[in-house]
């Protein structure tokens, strides 16, 4: 088993690889449906907006793990004061190229560079999947810790028993990754009673969690992109928010998201 470093070293690896595929897939003017990373960010970008509707103009948002920045720059643009954090300095110099006026520092969730009581609302999206229990753990613990009284929270994990059956490709490629002796990032598959265990234990005041998009969408879009956008035309038509809180349905999302405040 790897250490707590080495797995957030993988991470920051991958992320550095990766670097360029996220800011061309930001940059360009795609729509949503041409890709499946682009229409799952409809249901991620929905969640946040329902979040800063309850926050007054000019609150303090940390966005953890903030990539190319392009996340942070939509907030800031709906009048909020946005601060990034990225660990990954391929990423870092893509947001600050980007958007210079919002400031991303590089750093890791489990040793925030902000005070105490800081933040009114903290998002973490598709981070926490690369970090270890203990370093989930203590990233929780650091939300908590710099936000303010009342403040809130919402990140996202990877269903464990989602209907894209991710959980079985990724330890297929790990056993082959570790055949060709090649670095594979560690990925922690989680249930929404989990996390929410884990918040009740670090005293948060209150917590839920729901499922969005049908995680076989991801399987169509894997055969083709021409099914893909077939698929998720007829899956608007059925069920156009694919939004899953009866704990069944909850487990097989695209999407956990995990709600807090402190």
């Amino acid at each position: 088993m790897k250490t707590n470093e080495e797995i957030r070293d993988l991470a920051i690896k991958t992320h550095e690889y990766d670097a360029s595929k996220f800011q061309a897939a930001y940059s360009n003017n795609r729509s949503p449906s041409d890709d499946v990373f682009l229409y799952g960010r409809i249901f991620i970008e929905e969640e946040i907006l329902k979040m800063l509707k309850n926050l007054p103009k000019g609150s303090k948002i940390l966005d953890i793990g903030s990539g190319t920045g392009h996340l942070a720059a939509a907030i800031k643009n709906r009048g909020f004061e946005v601060y990034g954090l990225e660990p990954s300095k391929e990423m870092l110099n893509y947001a600050r190229e980007n958007f210079p006026d919002i400031e991303s520092k590089e750093g890791i969730s489990i040793a925030l560079p902000y005070p105490e009581r800081y933040f009114d609302f903290v998002i973490s999206i598709e981070v926490l999947r690369y970090l270890s229990p203990d370093d989930v753990i203590n990233t929780y613990k650091e939300i908590r810790r710099v936000l303010k009284n009342e403040g809130n929270f919402l990140v996202t994990h990877v269903n464990r028993y989602a209907t894209d059956f991710y959980y079985c490709f990724y330890k297929l490629k790990d056993i082959i990754r570790k055949i060709m002796n090649h670095h594979h990032h560690y990925c922690y598959f989680t249930t929404a009673e989990r996390e929410m265990n884990i918040l009740r234990n670090l005293n948060f005041s209150s917590f839920y969690a729901h499922g969005r998009m049908f995680g076989s969408i991801r399987i169509a879009y894997k055969l083709s992109t021409y099914l893909g956008k077939k698929y998720v035309k007829l899956l608007d038509f059925i069920d156009k928010d694919q939004l899953f809180e009866v704990n069944l349905r909850r487990f097989w999302a695209g999407h956990l998201f995990l709600v807090g405040k402190k």
